[in-house]
């Protein structure tokens, strides 16, 4: 995991770093350096396939959006919206 932390008010990646947990988060979520990084889970994976794998797994999931839902109903509602998810 890139994440660590060395005091209380300091936080880094390997690239950068941060005076607070919720800008590192930020940092993480929005950088294409970290394709890699679960927002939901808070962990970095050794590749998007990895990361894939763990979101078919561990969330409710839309490969084909490559989207993560809250819960089942989340993903129902996201398919009965959708036409390409259509039977």
């Amino acid at each position: 995991q890139h994440v660590l932390r060395d005091s209380n008010n300091h936080w880094e990646c390997q690239h950068c770093d941060f005076d607070s947990w919720r800008a590192l988060k930020e940092h993480c979520v929005q950088s294409r350096r970290h394709r890699d990084y679960c927002q939901h889970c808070n962990i970095h994976f050794d590749s998007p396939l990895e990361l894939q794998e763990h979101y078919e797994e561990d969330h409710v999931y839309c490969s084909s959006r490559n989207k993560v839902f809250k819960n089942d109903f989340g993903l129902h509602e996201h398919n009965r919206q959708k036409p390409e998810h259509a039977d």
